[in-house]
């Protein structure tokens, strides 16, 4: 009797460990969609997970465990759980193609994604995630979110992309991407810290990371309740040694050595290849503005204006034309005040030109093909070399 009950005792030891070990249960990777685990057994498909998955006419979502990469094309979630939630998998990246939306509407701590482990958003996608009850994106502590290429919308009820409170470690990445962040609290907030590659933030007007309140804030230091970045887009045009993108091409004001007059203006429209300009004085040891690569550039005159400088007030390597009813003078320490490269042409039309330096108006030599054309302006030059010439 006693062998007997050894002998049912090993069989049902063997017999658990048989199903441990059994294909028909599955391995869980760390990861959950809509609050269900992602396994082995469907992860090669996720479009029926859980309720509230929607996946477009030639689109997927799946799952990489060797590749440690959540693939979305065309999915739409929308639950009352968090819709992706990274436990376990270090390093995952989610890889977003065509049009995608999570929306996480259920209890107060529902997000739309939360990070346990580090993660990479990236694609040549677009994604929106929103909470109706707490943040968009939530990090937990010493975790790591990189946004690389896409473009993000995310919304949440407190912070649109939020950390712990900024003293976990938590970081934020952003790589030439495309994101717009609204939160009531703050948009992007409770962050250590916050890198923005290759891209910057163009609203709010002045819009920056403070890492003392460990959150995105506006010209006045306040809390930005929607932030804007762009991948930056360089214009071949520089300002007192800054390039002018489009980040800061409307409002070129906040370069440093710039000061505008209460009701001027001074900003650059990529699309006319015009920078204009009213009531400016620009103050710099460098080359007050410089067309580095803008064949055809305008610059448009409008008031007074003044550029003093101990380099050369306006250099051109493409050809341009300064224009306009109002009045600039130039004031260089050394060089010329316009400097005109080889094969290119300025034209001075309509404006009230003052220039001088150790040259008021120079080319490089005279051999060079400069050409410089003056057009029912009125044009004073002064030089301690000359005034006029090469």
């Amino acid at each position: 009797m006693i062998r007997k009950l050894h002998m049912f005792a090993w069989l049902t030891v063997l017999f658990a460990l048989f199903l441990w070990v059994s294909p028909a249960n599955a391995v869980e990777y760390g990861l959950k969609i809509a609050g269900v685990s992602v396994t082995d057994k469907n992860c090669k498909d996720l479009s029926k997970i859980a309720e509230g998955i929607k996946v477009a006419e030639g689109g997927y979502f799946k799952y990489d465990p060797t590749a440690k990469t959540l693939s979305m094309k065309g999915v739409t979630i929308d639950c009352d759980k968090t819709p992706i939630s990274n436990q376990r998998v270090e390093n995952l990246i989610i890889d977003v193609s065509g049009e995608n939306k999570l929306k996480g509407s259920g209890f107060w701590y529902t997000r739309g994604i939360f990070l346990d482990k580090n993660t990479t958003l990236q694609g040549d996608g677009k994604l929106l995630v929103e909470s109706s009850k707490n943040n968009g994106i939530e990090l937990n502590s010493k975790v790591t979110l990189t946004i690389s290429n896409i473009t993000l919308e995310v919304e949440g009820k407190q912070r649109g992309i939020s950390g712990q409170g900024g003293t976990f470690h938590e970081t934020l990445i952003i790589n030439n991407a495309v994101v717009s962040a609204k939160g009531s609290e703050a948009a992007i907030g409770a962050f250590a810290k916050f890198t923005l590659t290759g891209c910057d933030i163009i609203s709010p007007a002045g819009g920056n990371f403070d890492a003392t309140k460990y959150v995105v804030v506006d010209a006045d230091g306040n809390k930005a309740k929607e932030v804007k970045i762009v991948p930056i887009i360089e214009y071949g045009l520089n300002i007192a040694k800054v390039k002018v993108t489009n980040a800061n091409s409307n409002d070129l004001s906040g370069i440093t050595g710039v000061t505008v007059l209460q009701g001027g203006h001074f900003k650059y429209d990529p699309d006319m290849k015009t920078l204009s300009m009213k009531g400016v004085t620009i103050e710099s040891t460098a080359l007050a503005i410089h067309n580095e690569s803008i064949k055809g550039l305008i610059i448009k005159v409008s008031g007074e204006n003044k550029l003093m400088t101990n380099s050369t007030g306006i250099t051109v390597s493409e050809s341009t034309t300064i224009q306009g009813d109002g009045k600039l003078i130039i004031e260089a320490k050394s060089s010329a005040g316009c400097y005109i490269f080889p094969k290119v042409s300025l034209t001075i039309s309509e404006i009230t030109l003052e220039t001088s330096g150790d040259y008021g108006i120079a080319g490089v030599d005279g051999k060079q093909e400069e050409t410089l054309i003056i057009k029912h302006a009125a044009v004073t030059a002064k030089g301690s070399k000359f005034a006029i010439g090469d």
